[in-house]
């Protein structure tokens, strides 16, 4: 089973790219680390207060993909210096 998480955030902390570089560098190394997934910022790139990413895994089951991919929602959604503005799951 292959699963796809989307998630729109907003770094409200952030004033240049650099900034935002360093906060989401960290995020996905964690994220990749942890659960096994892959990460990939897929959309507002030149916007220093705005991430959009896309995160895949891949599992034997559909409910362990979806525990997978909610685990690292719940992750981003943890953190104090980012707001998630959208979130799409597809398992």
């Amino acid at each position: 089973m292959i699963g796809a998480l989307r998630l729109r955030l907003h770094l409200p902390g952030c004033r240049t790219l650099k900034d935002k570089r360093r906060i989401i560098k960290g995020l996905n190394q964690r994220a990749r680390q942890k659960y096994g997934v892959a990460v990939a910022q897929v959309g507002e790139t030149d916007r220093p207060g705005f991430c959009e990413l896309e995160i895949a895994g891949v599992a034997n089951e559909r409910a362990q993909i979806h525990r997978v991919l909610t685990a690292v929602s719940r992750m981003y959604e943890g953190r104090p210096d980012l707001d998630i503005l959208d979130l799409e799951m597809d398992v």
